[in-house]
């Protein structure tokens, strides 16, 4: 775990949310919030430098940032199930940790939530288990299996390819040999000295540039199973030598779609299906309108029972026949289909890039990719080649993969409210579904936190109740760790232990703790536990003085980007350059910080988001803005 700073911050006027003060907050479609409305945005672009209302410059460091490959290490200490010991308490579920005490009475030992104060009674099999300075733990549950476990290896590829009418817009590129020349049809580049280059259309670089990579694929990898989805006014399923289409009103029904899927899922070596799809790709001919909502839908079918697999879609533009249309703005059934698809796709294990040639409504779309682990990428159909073989080159090492992020009671997780994205959520802890992690890359989550009520915290009160059993040796009434006595176990044999929250000198410290549950490649369902106390500073001065500048810029990087792609569908141009503007002015401020202003890297970063949303202001959040923002969101 790494934290914005050494110290949490308790501080009065300290506030979350970086964009707009909370009278800014109530929300209205017709751009009366805020006295902002289309009119008075017409011709009066707010000055770079110039402060918006409701602007806070005043750095986060309540930050937590965890890099997700971390699960890849080995842990301090690897346990069964039997011997995890978890607050029952249903708003914490808190895990013991190397900075818990247990203390005996008569029935056994007692543990006292460091959380919430719960208190739990430990059995035999927990007394036995030894945490001393094992800061990360992980867990292995038991699962029973009828079948063989799925390897991540295994993994399946579908290339989903849109050969819609708009798939055939004509463009130059130089002269080619190879594939290119091969599915051009004859007669079609008539000799001309004149010409630096070739005419081809946008379905036919795809072409090409698939079975480039289904060619190298079969070189170094003979059996990976490789299935082909086409879509226009008819989804085609090329799985086992022989095609399947989807078509007339199942392309509504997304049960038939998804059955389809699943019926053509068991798929061949590409070793015995490459010529096959080589002249399925070259007799591909674009026309009809864009079925993708069907496409995904059948795609997440043919993944059926294989972790780990990829998903890639080329499309050019918005989907406009099927259930999934955006072409004319996603309706609410729309929006929440894809949220359903994304939902799918983690639980399958599966992984969607999307990579768009056009406008596709990414503003809805991006989702897809950001939520499963996948790419997303704008570029133009001569450049697929780089962002497929990324994609491909990248190693899943964990599938299902949810991370929980856990705070003592005095303290909540800043977490928008799911159906008021003007509100915050008030709990004690915050959970993500993340779907797959893999090896390339700096995949963080991060969250903020703060305390709820600064202005009458008080120090802490000692954990142990003083009706609990004295300390055999150390006598006194009260339970006294840290002080090397065995019969106080395992607590007392841990003398450089933090007191979590009870220290009567100096400042007090609060515990955090990170849960990280995933299948990794083997099909083994763990839990991973990392569990901190900081101390907590009423300075602002002494919490940015010890600032941890990647942590720091990384989580306001992402929670930014996150914040802006969330917006509603409708929310006003005027609100969105009001909110672009208001980060930009924050991002410069946080480039001009000591701590920052000499890591190369953290500024680079921090130009790319004022770059992004620069574009926004212009151009409104279209396809590339999105899918900018949607990396930083991701993995800033």
């Amino acid at each position: 775990m790494d934290f914005g700073s050494e110290f949490i911050l308790a501080d009065d006027e300290a506030e979350m949310d970086t964009s707009e003060s909370e009278e800014d907050d109530d929300d209205d479609e017709d751009g009366i919030a805020g006295f902002e409305c289309e009119i008075m945005d017409m011709g009066n672009e707010v000055e770079e430098d110039h402060p918006v209302r409701g602007e806070k410059k005043n750095i986060t460091t309540n930050t937590l940032k965890i890099e997700l490959a971390k699960i890849k290490e080995e842990p301090d200490l690897h346990l069964q199930e039997k011997f995890m010991t978890r607050c029952n308490n249903p708003d914490c579920g808190a895990y013991f940790s190397e900075h818990d005490n247990w203390v005996k009475n008569d029935l056994g030992n007692i543990w006292q939530c460091q959380f919430c104060s719960g208190k739990l009674q430990l059995t035999s099999i927990e007394d036995k288990v030894n945490l001393q300075s094992k800061h990360d733990v992980c867990y292995e549950h038991i699962e029973e299996q009828s079948s063989p476990p799925v390897l991540i290896q295994d993994y399946k590829i579908i290339f989903v390819i849109d050969n819609s009418g708009s798939m055939g817009r004509k463009m130059q590129i130089p002269k080619k040999e190879g594939t290119l020349k091969e599915i051009r049809p004859a007669g079609s580049d008539p000799t001309d000295p004149n010409k630096e280059g070739i005419e081809v259309s946008w379905l036919q670089a795809v072409q090409a540039t698939v079975i480039d990579i289904i060619d190298e694929i079969s070189q170094s990898e003979s059996n990976r199973r490789i299935g082909l989805i086409t879509f226009n006014d008819i989804v085609t399923i090329y799985g086992k030598q022989k095609a399947e289409d989807v078509v007339g009103a199942d392309l509504e029904n997304r049960g038939a779609c998804l059955s389809a899927g699943e019926r053509n899922s068991n798929l061949l070596p590409i070793s015995e299906v490459k010529d096959y799809l080589h002249e399925v790709l070259k007799g591909l001919e674009d026309g009809g309108r864009t079925a993708l909502g069907p496409a995904l839908m059948v795609a997440l079918g043919m993944v059926h029972n294989s972790r780990g697999s990829r998903i890639i879609v080329c499309t050019d533009g918005a989907a406009n026949i099927g259930f999934g249309k955006l072409e004319e703005g996603p309706s609410k059934e729309d929006e929440k289909f894809y949220q359903q698809l994304t939902n799918k796709a983690k639980v399958a294990g599966a992984s969607i890039s999307l990579i768009s040639f056009d406008q596709c409504e990414l503003k809805t779309l991006e989702k897809l990719p950001r939520n499963t682990g996948g790419t997303v990428e704008t570029i133009l159909p001569t450049d697929l080649s780089k962002p497929i073989k990324e994609e491909l080159s990248k190693k899943t090492i964990a599938t299902n993969v949810d991370v929980t992020f856990l705070v003592h009671k005095d303290l909540y997780v800043y977490e928008k409210n799911k159906e008021n994205e003007n509100r915050v959520e008030n709990k004690s802890s915050a959970s993500l579904c993340i779907g797959n992690v893999t090896d390339v890359g700096k995949q963080s989550i991060c969250f903020e936190f703060a305390f709820r009520n600064p202005s009458q915290l008080k120090a802490p009160q000692q954990q142990i109740s003083n009706t609990l059993p004295s300390c055999p040796i150390h006598g006194g009434g009260q339970h006294n760790p840290g002080m090397g006595c065995t019969t106080c176990y395992p607590s007392c044999q841990t003398p450089t232990n933090p007191n979590t929250v009870n220290t009567s000198q100096g400042s007090p410290e609060y515990p955090f703790q990170i849960q990280i549950s995933y299948k990794d490649e083997n099909d083994k369902l763990l839990t991973r536990v990392w569990t901190k106390v900081c101390p907590m500073t009423k300075s602002r001065e002494v919490a940015q003085k010890s600032m941890n500048p990647d942590a720091t810029v990384t989580s306001f990087v992402q929670k930014c980007a996150k914040e802006i792609l969330d917006l509603k569908q409708k929310t006003l141009q005027s609100e969105l350059k009001r909110k672009a503007h208001n980060i930009i002015n924050q991002a410069k401020h946080h480039k001009t910080l000591d701590n920052i202003l000499p890591n190369p890297e953290l500024i680079k970063k921090l130009d790319a988001l004022i770059d992004a949303l620069e574009e926004l202001t212009v151009s409104g959040l279209n396809d590339e803005v999105s899918a900018m923002l949607s990396k930083f969101a991701t993995k800033a």
